[in-house]
């Protein structure tokens, strides 16, 4: 008897051990999945009466990344019917699955141009240079008919990334977004709608008042408070002029002390200065790696549907007040001593401010009704009660219970092994 239950407990073990390491086959057919395929992997291992925590872990884990892979320049299929056909990817030559990479996305200017194929105008795959780069380099395709701040853009550059991390072995927390002139002001426009998964953003000699004149939704610069800026101008740029770029770079300092803004004195609109600044660039996106759940984050959103996530809060549903009548400390400007908007304000926009202390979250809302707290393990102690204030009154207090439905739902769409969610607790906003 004794030596029967000696061999189930090795049994047993053996099983744990594995299931926590490598992936049996219902994990690595989700593991290796996309799309629907996904979807139908995700309700087999959830069928299969796994318990949380092995699923928790078997997803922390992640995948066992292939060796046999596209390394150097290729190109990747981009989604939407007006746009490129492709987008240039550059892996390093020396990639090694073992090895967690930075990557980085790449929005390259002069958007209203009509070739198709213009980002080979702009990357030169046959530099020497590209071989000795560490990082994983996206540089998607943009032209007149799909510009940054397009929404199919901003789809695409979205299943770009999430491509990418399915193949190759990247950083979650160390995934920048950057571009130069029109790719600077979209690396603005794309922070705005999304700050979800992007460690650092860098804008170069791009001008995020252009959004204004173009037909897209605003900008709401306190989401520029989630995440690090390092942005460049110069004051010889002829097209965007410096007197009016300043003030915008002394906004973002209020709203983000961590932000670093550089104007070039003896530049124009081009980057011949990138080499004196590039390792005061790459050691502060270095040291700014992503946090997934910091102790305080904030979100602005026009939507309950779209662009209405920050990290682990959720904004569902606003209210009726109009722009004209909402309070917006981080939209005021001063050109030549008169004070002005920074952006517009045409549509009904809700905000929502956030501050965690252990398992208690004190929220401030202006014009939301409903919002979602996304629950992580990693972030909450699920083995206490979880208290929600909002605007000083009690909207929730319990002990959440983990849910591998939810666990999987979010991982669908953030493919992300560091960001990992049990629960989620919605509040009404009385």
């Amino acid at each position: 008897m004794v030596k029967n239950y000696l061999v189930f407990w090795f049994l047993f073990c053996s099983y744990t051990v594995a299931f926590s390491q490598y992936p049996n086959k219902l994990a690595e057919e989700y593991f290796n999945a996309n799309g629907e395929q996904k979807k139908k992997a995700a309700k087999k291992i959830i069928a299969s009466k796994i318990v949380f925590q092995d699923a928790f872990n078997q997803l922390s884990l992640g995948r066992h990344y292939p060796e046999k892979v596209k390394r150097g320049f290729f190109e990747l299929k981009q989604e939407g019917k007006q746009l490129p056909p492709t987008a240039l990817i550059l892996v390093p030559y020396d990639y090694s699955p073992q090895k967690k990479y930075s990557l980085r996305v790449f929005l390259h200017g002069a958007v209203s141009n009509s070739d198709p194929q213009f980002v080979y105008h702009m990357i030169d795959t046959l530099n020497e240079a590209y071989k000795k780069i560490q990082s994983i380099n996206i540089y998607p395709s943009a032209w007149m008919l799909a510009p940054w701040w397009s929404e199919m853009q901003y789809e695409n550059i979205n299943h770009l990334v999430n491509q990418v991390k399915q193949q190759y072995n990247v950083n979650e927390n160390d995934i920048r977004l950057g571009g130069v002139s029109d790719g600077g002001t979209g690396s603005f426009y794309l922070a705005n709608c999304n700050m979800t998964s992007w460690s650092c953003i860098t804008p170069f000699i791009g001008f995020e008042k252009l959004v204004d004149v173009l037909p897209v939704r605003t900008i709401y610069s306190a989401n520029f408070s989630n995440g690090p800026f390092y942005v460049v101008n110069t004051a010889k740029d002829h097209l965007f002029p410096i007197t009016e770029v300043v003030p915008y770079h002394q906004l973002l300092k209020k709203i983000n002390p961590t932000a670093v803004t550089v104007v070039i004195d003896s530049s124009g609109h081009n980057l011949r200065w990138l080499p004196v600044l590039r390792d005061s660039i790459d050691q502060y996106a270095l040291q700014h790696q992503r946090n997934p759940f910091p102790d305080h984050l904030s979100w602005t959103t026009d939507s309950g549907l779209k662009y209405n996530r920050f990290r682990y809060v959720v904004i569902n549903q606003l209210g009726n007040i109009k722009p004209d009548k909402m309070q917006d400390d981080f939209n005021e400007i001063v050109i030549d001593g008169i004070k002005q908007k920074a952006h517009k304000r045409d549509s009904v926009y809700g905000y929502l401010d956030l501050e965690t202390l252990g398992n208690t979250v004190k929220v401030k809302t202006s014009n939301v009704k409903k919002y979602t707290l996304l629950i992580s393990p990693s972030k909450f102690d699920l083995s206490k009660p979880i208290i929600v204030w909002t605007n000083e009154k009690k909207s929730f207090e319990g002990l959440v219970q983990a849910d591998i439905k939810t666990l999987f739902k979010w991982n669908m769409i953030d493919n992300d092994r560091t960001s990992l969610y049990a629960a989620e607790v919605q509040i009404a906003v009385k």
